[in-house]
């Protein structure tokens, strides 16, 4: 309109604050922009930036459409120039940041966001799908120039109702970072107390601190909300690397609306939904269909994909916007590899399907997957373990050896059944093929069928015990407590009290053969410990003494490994239900623990006399500077390369507590 009603002969929108025309404009969006300096008017030697709009009276028009090119240049700001130097009047208008030019993706989000307030503003005439309460915002200047036309501004804009007093700082939400709930903003206010109203915007200023910006800083007042049945926050990518899933965090059980924001509510839920199967959300929580349909409106009004949005849902279904905020994390480094997820997904899809059909060696019609069951390997290798530590774990381990020790034990043999297989590169337990495993090999086809049947039935109603299947799912031993334990796991899931004496028979018989067995089970560490010596001085070159050593590893160490492992599961379950059954009291298992040495006692001790001054770190070393601490991934550094990591906690803070532990004034790790 200013361009348009302008006398001048031509009018040009500038911005003289292009250099801030949006925060975290790049260097090399600065460097590309249209620099024009005015050589008359009001802005005369001003340098400003050229918003491409020009407006010209239609004698103006004729001479531009007899000019040669050739005369001219090649662009606007060269006809500008051209004008100019022929003595027409040109007024130049600043549009003062409120324009957008589109070079990137973000540019319109980036016009459309601003403070909590603006966004808001910007995006209340335009969502359909959505609700953004009236508002009144003002500056803390404007405040404190004028608190009673704003008073009696609020009361008058918001009669008998109360009002949200929020925060709406230039610093809490930007494109660089979000200090999301950094400030205070009070709920349920009278806006008809004058004394009430004063109080909280006071609060809210106040808690801007050092950051205050009077000019810019806001202050925002909306209606309300009362009843709501449900209130969060939903992401519209992953924070960490921008993949394309709506993260909905939300709590349904309060009533509050700022419970997610506040971080006051531990009891929330989340719901993570990829953008391509948003359909699943009906099934999941159907609740929130509404809100995803108000986001996935604000996604296409913004034509911008990582945006943070506080949303509540009240009891008459309609979805409020709170917030819209970009999400400021730079996830560039992933964007190259975007176009490989869903691939990566479709095989993933593919191979949980193909893994339902069994062997025929495996009993059981389906399987489910977890990452913390049988061999624990997110805890060993990490749930987003590096190739070489996922390729050495189930060389070693889970291919073969696993099966190997449970067949050797008297077990069932799914050899050669893997044990762990790989989702887009994370470590999933074939809980099938571990639970067949569980089950003595002495046992029929039919019974064993079923009892792998029920287990994975019992573990699908009880979730929480998938890192405890050997203790609360799977019986894997005879205990005294087996009878209660059976009938407990097994009876409502179709085995029978004859089925389960026939088990109970068999677990007897292998259990009562474990007892004697550990030492002729773990007596090939002392031959691995023999060949280990001549393996590491022969003259093999580097590469082929690896792969012997992993040979040998694998023969002679992790066999025994699992063995021992086995054993002390036997055993644990033997402690269980001895507490169950009142032979031992929980105190008296907790004492009988601190008296086993381990590997890792033995660190502490030693490092406890580094403390005292009785050992030296060179020796500390020499017993343990082989293991990585915390990993098996063979890439981090091992104490030898990193002696400060096991110096760290060899101080006396860890001295006081160790010795503190042997005394038993504390019943618990």
């Amino acid at each position: 309109k200013q361009l348009t009603t302008s006398d001048a002969d031509i009018s040009v929108a500038i911005d003289l604050n292009y250099q801030h025309r949006y925060s975290s404009r790049s260097v090399q969006d600065l460097a590309i922009a249209e620099i024009i300096t005015p050589n008359q008017g009001k802005f005369k030697e001003c340098i400003a930036e050229f918003t491409g709009l020009i407006h010209c009276k239609p004698h103006i028009t004729q001479i531009i459409s007899s000019l040669n090119s050739q005369d001219v240049g090649k662009n606007l700001l060269d006809l500008i120039a051209y004008l100019q130097n022929a003595g027409h009047e040109i007024e130049f208008i600043d549009v003062d940041s409120h324009w957008a030019e589109l070079n990137e993706p973000a540019d319109i989000a980036r016009f459309v966001l601003g403070n909590k307030a603006q966004s808001l503003a910007s995006l209340a005439p335009m969502v359909s799908n959505s609700h953004i309460g009236k508002q009144i915002s003002f500056s803390v200047k404007e405040w404190l120039d004028n608190q009673q036309l704003i008073l009696n501004k609020i009361s008058h804009s918001f009669p008998k109702v109360s009002v949200v007093v929020r925060s709406s700082s230039t610093s809490e939400d930007s494109w660089k970072q979000s200090s999301a709930g950094k400030f205070t903003s009070l709920l349920n206010i009278d806006s008809q107390s004058t004394t009430g109203l004063t109080d909280a915007i006071n609060k809210v200023i106040d808690s801007y601190g050092v950051l205050l910006d009077r000019q810019y800083d806001q202050v925002l007042i909306q209606e309300f909300i009362q009843d709501v049945s449900c209130a969060g926050v939903v992401f519209t990518c992953s924070l960490e690397t921008g993949a394309p899933y709506y993260i909905f965090n939300f709590d349904d059980t309060t009533g509050a609306t700022d419970s997610i924001t506040s971080g006051l509510h531990t009891d929330s839920r989340t719901i993570t939904l990829e953008h391509s199967h948003t359909e699943q959300l009906e099934r999941v929580e159907h609740n929130l269909v509404p809100v995803l349909e108000a986001v996935y409106e604000i996604r296409q009004l913004l034509a911008f994909d990582k945006l943070d949005i506080e949303f509540a849902i009240d009891k008459q279904g309609q979805v409020h916007i709170f917030q819209v905020r970009p999400i400021t994390i730079d996830h560039r480094d992933y964007e190259s590899v975007n176009h490989l997820l869903n691939k990566q997904l479709q095989a993933s899809i593919e191979l949980f399907t193909s893994s339902q059909t069994p062997s025929p060696f495996v009993f059981g019609e389906t399987t489910c997957f977890s990452n913390m069951s049988d061999w624990n390997p997110a805890e060993i290798i990490g749930t987003r373990p590096k190739p070489l530590a996922f390729s050495l774990y189930t060389e070693l381990i889970t291919n073969d050896i696993w099966a190997q020790q449970r067949a050797e034990f008297g077990y069932k043999d799914i050899r050669p059944h893997p044990l762990i297989i790989s989702f887009c590169g994370q470590p999933y337990v074939d809980l099938r093929a571990s639970f067949n495993t569980f089950i003595p090999a002495s046992l029929d086809d039919k019974l064993i069928y079923k009892l792998v049947t029920a287990y994975l039935a019992n573990l699908a109603a009880n979730p929480q015990y998938h890192d405890k299947i050997e203790f609360d799912i799977a019986l894997t031993i005879w205990t005294p407590s087996f009878k209660d334990d059976a009938n407990n796991r097994l009876s409502s899931y179709g085995i029978t009290a004859a089925e389960i004496s026939h088990l109970e028979s068999a677990l007897k018989s292998l259990t009562c053969k474990a007892v004697t067995r550990l030492n002729q089970d773990i007596a090939s560490i002392h031959i691995l410990e023999q060949r280990r010596d001549k393996l590491l001085k022969c003259k093999l070159n580097p590469l082929n003494k690896a792969f012997a050593l992993l040979d040998d590893c694998q023969r002679f160490g992790t066999l025994a490994f699992a063995h021992a492992a086995r054993h002390g599961f036997i055993a644990t379950n033997f402690l269980k239900s001895f507490v169950y059954k009142g032979i031992l009291t929980p105190e008296q298992v907790d004492q009988f623990m601190l008296t086993i040495n381990t590997v890792a006692s033995d660190i502490q001790t030693d490092q406890s006399a580094v403390a005292e001054g009785k050992m030296n770190m060179q020796e500390l070393i020499k017993r343990y500077g082989h293991l990585r601490p915390g990993t098996y991934d063979a890439t981090a550094k091992a104490y030898w390369e990193d002696p400060a990591i096991i110096k760290k906690v060899s101080g006396r803070n860890y001295y006081f507590y160790y010795h503190q532990h042997k005394k038993s004034k504390f019943k618990r790790l």
